[in-house]
């Protein structure tokens, strides 16, 4: 199982930032999470 990281909200930063460059589906599978966490992050990112 996969530790995870201690600061959550940079990572969820780095995965905004990439979802700009790359495919939602992209960034979720290289980070490991589902892509609807990464919609998530980034609705939460424009509030």
């Amino acid at each position: 199982m996969k530790r995870r990281p201690k600061n959550k909200n940079k990572v969820k930063l780095k995965g905004v930032e990439a979802s700009k460059a790359n495919s939602v589906a992209t960034v979720a599978v290289q980070m490991g999470v589902h892509r609807s966490s990464v919609y998530r992050w980034r609705k939460q990112r424009q509030n």
